[in-house]
């Protein structure tokens, strides 16, 4: 694609929506895992590093992710395929391992399956990106 011709503003979108989403994200669990928030009486902070990789590395890669599509690299597609997958079993993992309170168990599961449909819809969109020619390394 020719460096001259602008991006489409979804792209733009979300991009700008996924770094502030990240950086919002980093800047919330770096608030709970120091102790300077406290969390509702009914959730516990879990052990383990899957909890750490969970709360830094989605963020992490999904901003990476955002930032490859930005810069019109095709990887960002098979990031963003990894990111739903993962976020699909931690989704089901969460549901079956009953980690999650029951008084917050609704609106985990909403914004759980928001955030599902979100990264379902943009990994689509960065395959339709693929088809249509937008990126420079294909």
């Amino acid at each position: 694609m020719d460096e001259s011709v602008k991006r489409p503003k979804t792209v733009w979108l979300i991009f700008v929506l996924i770094v502030f989403g990240g950086v919002g994200a980093f800047f919330q669990a770096y608030l709970i895992s120091t102790g300077n928030v406290e969390l509702p009486p009914a959730v516990e902070q879990p052990p383990g590093i899957l909890y750490y990789l969970q709360l830094f590395g989605f963020p992490l890669l999904a901003v990476a992710a955002a930032t490859l599509m930005f810069l019109r690299f095709s990887v960002n597609r098979w990031i963003f395929s990894f990111l739903l997958v993962a976020r699909a079993i931690s989704i089901l993992f969460a549901i079956l391992s009953g980690g999650i309170p029951e008084q917050h168990f609704t609106i985990y599961i909403v914004g759980m399956l928001f955030s599902l449909c979100t990264y379902s819809l943009v990994t689509w969109y960065s395959f339709i990106l693929l088809a249509t020619g937008y990126y420079k390394d294909t």
